[in-house]
């Protein structure tokens, strides 16, 4: 997936390519060019997930560049209840 500027005048790039950056080169913010569809079917099954299972869920269709196992384990990481106090259990 890439990811284009709002004032369009920054190259086209990928999520670990800007995720430090802050703005785009041009001053703009960095959006996904198309923002990922979820079937009727994956919204359902996504509204009985903790929170840790929905935001990689939803993670893993806007970063594509960073393997799905390590995205997985920086999720974990950072939706614990110690880390993250709305956490529920699971």
């Amino acid at each position: 997936m890439k990811y284009v500027s709002t004032r369009g005048q920054s190259p086209a790039l990928s999520f670990t390519e800007i995720l430090l950056g802050g703005l785009g080169p041009d001053g703009g913010l960095y959006l996904p060019e198309q923002y990922p569809q979820f079937s009727q079917d994956e919204l359902n099954a996504m509204r009985g997930m903790n929170y840790r299972d929905l935001a990689f869920a939803i993670l893993s269709r806007l970063i594509d560049d960073i393997p799905a196992d390590d995205l997985r384990a920086i999720v974990d990481k950072t939706y614990r209840a110690d880390v993250y106090a709305y956490a529920r259990p699971g």
